[in-house]
């Protein structure tokens, strides 16, 4: 298909974007929609609406800010770009609305155009993540085991003798994350104390012992549970633990690793 206008071109360009446009003029205060822009607010499409009546189709708890942030873009002539809720007869929908304004040769705002979309998916999408982070990250501070994470950065070649991988374990691995409860176990004051520390913390990298620990992770293919591990703390002290944890191996490298552990020293 031959494309043989501008306003076809963008026309297009919208539609494959899902995008609706807009266009206010200051004059008459009336909003045109365009037809995909009208489907979005589920209005007929055309110039029929006042801007005023169509704050009125926003949620009320996100009017005003809706408000406040256009006017503030005619005011100081720059882009805004907000999010905000719909109410109708299908429901709450969230809309992403985008406008600049319009101005005369004499600096006069004389109205506006814009795009809006439909992110109703991706902001429940990104709620539902949220709230599954909120989740995890309850399970994880109030366990009574000690969750850790560790990074390896770059991840670790698992076809390396086993040998090559311990060395890079040490060399690449560091705490990202772990609990108050881990932090306890190594007789550090608190999670940020572990973040950041490397395996040599824990297992003496010239510990024979702690070496022949992480060559048995090695062996087992990065998955293990309820194994002991003879480790130090901060002070020294010599501690106990039954671990289990698994691997998260992608084409051949290892980028991190999971795990939990009780102190069984007693």
């Amino acid at each position: 298909m031959t494309l043989h206008s501008d306003a076809e071109r963008l026309n297009l360009a919208l539609d494959a974007a899902k995008l609706g446009d807009w266009s206010w003029d200051a004059a008459t205060d009336v909003v045109t929609f365009s037809e995909r822009a009208a489907q979005i607010f589920q209005i007929p499409p055309g110039p029929h609406m006042t801007w005023a009546s169509m704050r009125g189709l926003l949620h009320p708890d996100d009017a005003e800010r809706a408000h406040v942030a256009v006017e503030h873009a005619i005011q100081t002539h720059t882009d805004y770009d907000i999010e905000y809720r719909l109410i109708n007869g299908t429901g709450e929908r969230w809309i992403s609305a985008r406008g600049r304004g319009v101005s005369t040769q004499d600096a006069v705002v004389s109205g506006m155009l814009g795009v809006v979309q439909d992110i109703t998916v991706q902001v429940r999408t990104r709620e539902a993540i949220r709230e599954s982070e909120e989740r995890y990250r309850a399970f994880i501070q109030h366990s009574s085991e000690g969750i850790w994470r560790l990074e390896f950065s770059p991840p670790l070649e698992t076809s390396l003798p086993v040998d090559a991988q311990v060395d890079a374990a040490y060399r690449n691995g560091r705490f990202a994350e772990c609990n108050a409860v881990m932090a306890r176990m190594y007789s550090l004051t608190s999670a940020e104390d572990l973040v950041g520390k490397t395996l040599d913390f824990m297992l003496p990298a010239s510990d024979p012992e702690a070496r022949a620990y992480l060559a048995s992770i090695i062996e087992a293919g990065y998955r293990v549970s309820d194994v002991e591990s003879k480790e130090r703390d901060a002070d020294g002290k010599v501690r106990y633990f039954a671990n289990s944890m698994t691997g998260v191996v992608i084409n051949g490298r290892l980028h991190r690793m999971w795990g939990s552990q009780r102190d069984i020293s007693e």
